[in-house]
């Protein structure tokens, strides 16, 4: 089962709140669907750089800490309260310098992935990407580094390169991880002393991914020892892609596994896959799979549990085939567990939604298609288009159980997905038959950009829940943003306010009466801050 990792009421000291990756977060007695209504915005805390990390938050000295890792190759440590600086550490002491690109996520490239918080050690795990500003963009000389910092003071304690390479079985020698072709796009996981850190394609200066060759890797962090050398897993150890992104969620854990999805592996786009596609994975391209949180990992050519959707899919091919041909497959969503079950959720850039066991990874129902703003194509009874014109589903799904007024929980949960291009839609999951069944549609309008969402609640009352989003703001020029609070259970607006700007695939932090809202764009005249939202007077 998944393992809770507060340790203090208001801490959020992983990305999404668990290791289930749940987006939930049930210790919430200030916020509710009353005072919601109260909310207004208290403070401006000023950073140096886009936050596509989400915030922190952590006791220290009998005072609140929010934790802003920014793509500046910063940490800051706030007092909301006050909205004094308590510490930060930057690209000019330790973090070293950010390279720029273009492409995806535009302007400079230094911390992407939210940091993780042991609490007991009181370390917090951080990566950023270190680059020598020698060498033009498009060609950088980099390398990643893990640094362990004290999180009372902001001290570095240790500091390390990330770098590993694995055999490569079809060519006879060795993949290297190479930090110039990837960046650490999911955030980090802590689990049962072991990191984890993953990696995924990133394009350099005005390069995109297809460009150059790259992989997908995982390293296995000892946290007694971070200079020990980690374990190496690569996706594609004799192919390509593969990358693990999961649209900036980390990879979910139980007690014995981590979970994580592979992006595609081949980089052509074509209406009809050409006969040579292979028709199942190589390696983990296009796959949910997972690997031991202890224990030695698998080496290449050796099995590896993975789910890939291998169903037949018009006269000439199947799913896995169409995904890999038009980059419509996995890899924008990340695993999302469902406390107290085996069951895994996971969605994908064609807003497939696919409940698996989470023991062999298989199937427990068809994946539901339930997304269908834009007609379908003749003959396709679900969304394999181009990634042009279908509603990705980026990050994970949030997940709640509702509880009756004795503290009771509900037999079924709800589990929520705000598409790009489409609408808020809530799913059912019946505890009784584990299964999965679409609940209901939000009339909020279809936004671009989706909507990045999280859940708090006190103990899953239902008139304490709120389901909160950021999105893009409708109508309006990018890179103005909107904050939503909706009533999980009605999906009915409940609130909103305007943000000057946001980051996609970054949600917002929930915690001791409090929204921590990232506002940072890499447009031109963009204020970066991190807006703090609360029932202060």
């Amino acid at each position: 089962m998944p393992v809770a990792v507060h340790s203090a009421v208001g801490e959020v000291l992983t990305h999404r709140y668990d290791n289930a990756r749940t987006g939930s977060f049930a210790g919430e007695t200030l916020l509710n669907q009353t005072s919601v209504k109260q909310l207004r915005l208290s403070r401006k805390l000023p950073v140096d750089g886009e936050l596509y990390a989400q915030p922190l938050v952590v006791q220290s000295a009998a005072r609140t800490l929010v934790i802003a890792a920014t793509m500046q190759n910063s940490v800051f440590a706030f007092d909301p309260a006050s909205g004094e600086t308590v510490w930060r550490l930057g690209a000019d002491q330790e973090l070293g310098t950010p390279a720029f690109s273009k492409r995806n996520i535009g302007g400079l490239h230094g911390i992407l992935s939210t940091p993780a918080i042991d609490a007991t050690t009181r370390r917090l795990y951080v990566v950023s990407r270190d680059c020598d500003p020698a060498f033009p963009p498009e060609a950088p000389s980099c390398v990643f580094r893990l640094t362990v910092v004290d999180v009372d003071t902001g001290l570095v304690d240790k500091q390390v390169t990330i770098q590993g390479a694995v055999a490569s079985p079809s060519a006879g020698s060795s993949v290297t991880f190479d930090p110039n072709l990837h960046w650490n796009r999911p955030a980090l996981l802590l689990s049962h002393g072991r990191l984890f850190v993953a990696f995924g394609s990133g394009p350099n200066g005005d390069l995109h991914e297809e460009d150059f060759v790259y992989h997908g890797w995982v390293f296995r962090f000892d946290t007694t020892d971070v200079e020990r050398a980690p374990d190496v897993f690569c996706t594609t150890p004799s192919g390509r892609g593969g990358a693990v992104w999961q649209g900036g969620s980390g990879p979910a854990a139980d007690e014995s596994a981590v979970y994580l999805v592979g992006a595609n592996g081949i980089l052509s786009n074509t209406t009809h896959p050409p006969a040579d596609f292979p028709a199942a994975p190589t390696g983990q391209e296009d796959s949910v799979f997972k690997l031991p949180i202890s224990g030695p990992w698998p080496q290449p050519g050796e099995p590896v549990t993975q789910y890939a959707d291998t169903r037949p899919y018009l006269v000439d091919g199947n799913v896995f085939q169409y995904m890999e041909s038009g980059d419509v497959g996995f890899g924008s969503s990340g695993p999302m567990l469902i406390p107290g079950t085996n069951r895994l959720l996971v969605g994908s850039k064609p807003a497939l939604v696919y409940l698996l066991e989470s023991g062999a990874l298989s199937p427990v129902q068809t994946p539901l298609s339930p997304f269908s703003e834009l007609p379908l194509k003749p003959s396709h009874d679900f969304y394999l288009h181009g990634w042009w014109d279908i509603p990705p589903i980026y990050g994970a799904f949030v997940f709640h159980r509702p509880t009756d007024s004795a503290g009771d929980p509900a037999p079924y949960g709800l589990a929520f997905a705000w598409p790009s291009k489409d609408k808020l839609t809530s799913f059912r999951y019946d505890f009784v038959s584990g299964k999965l069944a679409v609940d209901r549609v939000a009339g909020a309008a279809a936004l671009e950009g989706g909507g990045n969402l999280i859940l708090s609640s006190e103990a899953g009352h239902p008139d304490s829940a709120v389901l909160w989003a950021l999105s893009r703001a409708p109508g309006k020029p990018q890179p103005a943003g909107k904050l939503w609070a909706f009533d999980p259970m009605t999906l009915e607006l409940l609130a909103s306010a305007d943000v000057p700007a946001w980051s996609k695939f970054t949600p917002p932090t929930v915690a001791g009466g409090r929204v921590y809202v990232p506002s940072t764009s890499n447009q031109p005249g963009t204020t970066q801050q991190l807006l703090v939202f609360g029932l202060e007077q």
